[in-house]
């Protein structure tokens, strides 16, 4: 990339600071993070810290390597439709039809995602989603 760009992917915060002397206590702290969506290579990727002092400024240089490729992950599905359900006041959700076999005691709709890992190496499993009222997912973080 030319001069000043930041690289795909990479996110650095806070871009200005200021560290006052005499903090020893108190460090700055800048966040460089690596958050590629696809196969992605950054090496040779060069960060530059530009820091004034008096009249002139040192230079400080930060050289990034890394890499990331989409695991060979299946799932069972990657879509699924619940089908009707009502929500009743209280958010608590009832499948459409009372006598459905999915219909577990309390009116919930489940269903069972089945994922494989067909890489080479491990991969963690996790998410962040939250509960809502009106749906959940149970997911303890695991390796595959």
């Amino acid at each position: 990339g030319r001069l000043g760009e930041t690289p795909p992917y990479v996110n650095v915060t806070p871009l200005q600071g200021v560290a006052k002397h005499g903090t020893e206590d108190e460090p700055v702290t800048i966040m460089v993070e690596y958050s590629p969506q696809h196969n992605h290579i950054l090496d040779g990727t060069i960060l530059r810290m530009l820091i004034p002092s008096g009249p002139g400024e040192s230079s400080y240089t930060i050289e990034l390597t890394g890499r990331a490729r989409t695991p060979a992950i299946d799932f069972s599905f990657t879509t699924y439709d619940f089908g009707p359900c009502f929500v009743h006041r209280g958010g608590a959700t009832v499948a459409a039809d009372p006598g459905s076999p999915a219909k577990r005691g309390q009116g919930d709709e489940r269903v069972e995602l089945v994922v494989t890992n067909r890489d080479m190496g491990d991969c963690l499993i996790s998410t962040t989603f939250q509960r809502t009222p009106y749906l959940d997912v149970q997911l303890l973080g695991s390796m595959l």
